[in-house]
């Protein structure tokens, strides 16, 4: 028994010793793995990891100085650190190697329109949807509609958000400006029924439950209005936010 039991022994040491080389080469393979370290960059930007996903990814780009997908990825890092003009030369990078990624394009977008630009935002929207092969166009139409909606162009923004949702049906947030845009035209009714809409696909959403609460409200709905209000005061609300819930609540008693 003891002897069957040094074998075992000896034959895990050997395994062990066989296994260490077989894992240094493959740590030495993956550090020179230009899209090991692409993928390890997004791994830590979807985790938050905002200082390891830089890292990872100008890895990348040491290794594929024309990796494109990778100054995408570090504009979107940058961005999400509130580092906009990083941001930017960063999309900028990513079009330079890839003048049609339209992905690229809408982020810049984003970008613009966080800093005011708003005519160079809607460039960018506008060629991210030229794009015959972009999967996700709901994003710059959403994103065309919003522009428009704060340039006051109510019924131009219901034509960007309507296309939006004919490109992806089970868009909350579309739903959810939808309902914003037709309360500037007037429409109630209809908001109302877009921003239950965008409850049905995100359930206690909660500027969408306020979006709804304030609709009915203003439809003189005020038991359905309180409803929303209080079961909203039971969550967990930004300071302004419950104060506003509370100011509601307050009226309708």
């Amino acid at each position: 028994m003891k002897e069957i039991k040094k074998l075992i022994l000896i034959f895990i040491i050997i395994n062990l010793v066989f296994c260490a080389p077989t894992n240094r080469d493959l740590a030495k393979k993956r550090e020179k793995d230009f899209k090991y370290q692409y993928n390890l960059g997004v791994f830590y930007l979807n985790e938050g990891n905002f200082p390891l996903a830089i890292k990872h990814l100008n890895k990348c780009l040491i290794l594929n100085p024309k990796y494109y997908l990778a100054y995408n990825a570090l504009g979107l890092t940058y961005s999400m650190q509130g580092n906009l003009e990083k941001a930017i030369e960063n999309f900028k990078k990513c079009l330079e190697l890839n003048p049609d990624f339209p992905e690229a394009h809408n982020n810049l977008g984003i970008i613009y329109h966080q800093m005011g630009f708003l005519d160079k935002a809607k460039k960018e929207y506008l060629k991210a949807l030229s794009s015959p092969d972009y999967p996700h166009k709901e994003l710059p139409y959403y994103n065309l509609a919003l522009l428009s909606l704060i340039e006051g162009k109510s019924e131009k923004a219901l034509k960007y958000i309507n296309s939006a949702l004919r490109e992806n049906s089970r868009y909350g947030m579309a739903y959810n400006l939808k309902g914003k845009i037709l309360e500037n035209l007037g429409n109630l009714e209809e908001a109302i029924r877009n921003y239950e809409k965008a409850l049905e696909i995100v359930p206690n959403e909660v500027n969408f439950m306020f979006n709804l609460g304030v609709a009915l409200y203003k439809n003189r709905e005020y038991g359905r209005a309180k409803n929303i209000f209080e079961k909203l005061n039971k969550m967990p609300l930004q300071k302004d936010l419950k104060s506003k819930v509370e100011d509601y609540l307050k009226r309708i008693e």
